[in-house]
This record gives C-alpha cells, structure tokens and sequence, in this order.
C-alpha cells in the first residue's frame, strides 16, 4: 500500500490546482495511476 501510495504523497500537495486525488481497486491492484481531480478556475469579474 505504502509503494502505490508513495506518489501522490508527495506530488498533489505541491499542486495547488488539485482537489482531490481518487485511489480505487485499479490503482491498488493494477497498478494504474489514481485519478486526479482539478479545482475550477474562478473567472475574472
């Protein structure tokens, strides 16, 4: 778990676009990369 996890340990807190990384079976037992979910941009007034 530690190895699949070993990644976004470290690389979605330096990115501040994501919101939310989504680890499910495929990741886990596959070995596919997790899902990652991106904050909306805030449109200029």
């Amino acid at each position: 778990m530690e190895e699949t996890m070993l990644d976004i340990m470290f690389e979605p807190p330096s990115q501040k676009e994501i919101e939310e990384v989504v680890i499910n079976e495929e990741v886990v037992v596959k070995g596919e990369k997790p899902m990652m979910v991106y904050a909306k941009k805030k449109q200029a007034s």
